[in-house]
């Protein structure tokens, strides 16, 4: 799993996500997309492009999308960025109630 914690995923959940990676195609899909992630530096030059309000949430204890890929987001002007404890790469599943907060709040603004 991608949690620090796997209490905090249900079995339903888990078992939700074993059964997407088990169809056909799965496995090369999961492939194309680690790979365009490493590409995905390349594409940071659009950012200045974007000329709205963005909300990131990064887990913490992210293992797949460690924090010291923030960085370009910290360059642009108009992005907030909530780091939340004790979560890894999927914020909203390990901790929805403050995630769903942080974004309720987000978008009152």
């Amino acid at each position: 799993m991608t949690s620090i914690d796997n209490s905090m995923v249900s079995r339903s959940y888990a078992d939700a996500i074993y059964k997407r990676l088990s169809l056909p195609g799965a496995k090369e899909a999961f492939i194309s997309a680690l790979k365009g992630s490493a590409m995905a530096p390349r594409y940071n030059n659009k950012l200045e492009k974007i000329d709205t309000d963005m909300l990131l949430i990064w887990g913490k204890e992210d293992r797949m999308i460690p924090l010291r890929f923030i960085r370009p987001f910290l360059e642009h002007g108009k992005s907030r960025i909530i780091i939340l404890e004790k979560c890894g790469h999927r914020p909203h599943v390990e901790n929805p109630k403050l995630f769903n907060k942080v974004v309720k709040d987000f978008l009152i603004e």
